[in-house]
């Protein structure tokens, strides 16, 4: 069983490297670094309750024994001790592009998926949703690129 903070508080960064185009970004997570602890805390809340699940019936019948981090580990402090050491990301990194108004700092596109001081570039992915969706960002991504399309298809 694994637990998953779905709707993570802590944001990371992408950046570049310099100007040349051939350079990967600089991709920094930031997991659990939201200052008042929800996420840590979130995923607290889940191990409680992937543990009891595994406890009931009929599940607990099919279930071992705890591999990590281990029915012994049972202090809030360890947990979370365990939660910092072992935390990973679930790969539905969204936000970097934001929407908004040209005049709000956290925006890069417009509603429109026009990149904000460009004439020509447009995002339409996973990057434009300010928030990340509790299920996969697939089908968000879809729907911002059909957006665009039929946006774009108006305007010629």
């Amino acid at each position: 069983m694994l637990v998953f903070a779905l709707t993570p508080r802590s944001r990371g960064r992408l950046s570049l490297h310099g100007a040349d185009p051939t350079q990967p970004p600089r991709i920094e997570l930031g997991l659990l670094t939201d200052r008042a602890g929800h996420d840590v805390a979130v995923l607290l809340d889940g191990l409680r309750l992937a543990r009891r699940v595994a406890r009931a019936q009929p599940l607990a019948g099919f279930v071992a024994r705890e591999l990590t981090p281990g029915a012994r580990t049972a202090s809030v402090a360890a947990l979370r001790r365990f939660i910092r050491a072992e935390v990973t990301n679930y790969s539905h990194p969204v936000g970097t592009c934001a929407t908004g108004a040209a005049d709000d700092p956290a925006a890069v596109v417009g509603p429109d998926g026009r990149v904000h001081g460009l004439r020509n570039v447009y995002a339409a992915d996973a990057s434009v949703l300010r928030r990340i969706p509790r299920a996969n960002t697939n089908f968000s991504c879809f729907l911002s690129g059909w957006r665009a399309g039929m946006r774009l298809g108006r305007r010629r």
